[in-house]
């Protein structure tokens, strides 16, 4: 594989979250569905894509902002 800076993510709603387990080479989320109904995202960066995130401190505030947006109401206005 390549040497590239390569960042993903799963976000999911806290409630649902039952565990967390890793190895060397895994890490996955288990999650309890609420209400028979699971909401979640797949997020990926990569250093060579246009613009793309350079270091973890960038992809931490790229994922912080995606849970802002996420956490917000939309509003529309007529």
């Amino acid at each position: 594989l390549a040497e590239d800076n390569l960042g993903m993510a799963v976000l999911y709603r806290t409630p649902d979250l039952m565990e967390v387990q890793e190895d060397s080479q895994s890490h996955v989320v288990v999650l309890n569905p609420t209400g028979g109904k699971l909401t979640y995202y797949f997020l990926a960066a990569w250093e060579k894509e246009p613009g793309g995130i350079q270091n973890e401190a960038q992809f931490v505030q790229y994922l912080e902002n995606v849970v802002a947006e996420l956490n917000s109401p939309l509003k529309i206005r007529l």
